[in-house]
């Protein structure tokens, strides 16, 4: 099977611009695996197939930009899928329960199995990923925590930020308002984030999380109604009628839809 990727691979040029789709079988037999360092370059766009359960060490997979990973893969080894150019974010299925270090640098990946999007280090000794945990989740949340709070190695620490707060698994309060403090430090740069980036999901855990108050109400609803974002502004438009903040001058009359 290793060899078999490997050929396929240099069958479409290497690190070239085409697309590389791994064969579901080789030889009559179920594609399981890819060997040690047998994708150590790949296409731009990299499927895997359905039948496949390991990825062993060494396949950086270097030129692929688009990774599309099957339910089913179970175990990703060191080093692998860290072309630095993966255009995100990359899913990890839920059936994933080990990666090993120095997999996704620098990627932007959605953790299927907690509905987390996280932001990968550039450093590989400040990686979060687990080695098969007790709990089959394999990323350690408190050390992503402690790194965003650092800002070390991060390519993208305010999207980081914004997408932590907005899907606080394993999130503590304190550990959340500590975030959320960072992010203030980045106020202005947040709220057009939010308003280029974001969904109604995003604004409504940012107002959870107290980062969208009374305060910064104004502010962030004229940047979303300038991105025409209808559904963001609806919802905070409720929400600030709801905290009593209409009563002056209701929202609806400064803020038409």
């Amino acid at each position: 099977p290793g060899k078999a990727a490997a050929h396929a691979a240099q069958a479409t040029g290497g690190a070239g611009d085409e697309a590389l789709a791994l064969p579901h079988s080789v030889e009559g037999r179920p594609l399981a695996r890819i060997g040690v360092r047998a994708l150590p370059w790949a296409p731009a766009s990299l499927v895997v197939p359905d039948t496949l359960r390991t990825v062993e060490r060494d396949n950086a997979c270097r030129g692929t930009k688009h990774l599309v990973l099957p339910e089913g893969l179970e175990v990703v080894d060191a080093h692998c899928f860290c072309s630095r150019i993966l255009e995100g974010p990359v899913c990890v299925p839920a059936s994933v329960r080990s990666v090993g270090e120095g997999c996704f640098e620098y990627a932007v990946c959605r953790l299927a199995r907690t509905g987390t999007i996280v932001h990968v280090s550039a450093d590989q000794l400040l990686t979060c990923f687990l080695d098969d945990p007790a709990d089959g989740v394999p990323f350690d949340f408190a050390r992503y925590d402690a790194l965003l709070l650092s800002g070390k190695s991060l390519p993208d620490r305010l999207g980081a930020l914004l997408h932590r707060l907005s899907a606080p698994y394993r999130l503590d309060g304190e550990v959340r308002a500590a975030l959320v403090a960072r992010l203030r430090d980045q106020e202005r740069a947040a709220q057009e984030r939010v308003a280029r980036e974001g969904d109604a999901g995003m604004v409504r855990a940012l107002v959870e999380a107290g980062f969208i108050d009374e305060r910064t109400f104004d502010g962030q609803i004229e940047l979303l109604r300038a991105c025409n974002r209808t559904d963001c502004v609806a919802y905070l438009m409720e929400w600030h009628r709801g905290q009593g903040g209409g009563k002056a001058r209701p929202s609806r009359e400064r803020f038409a839809l």
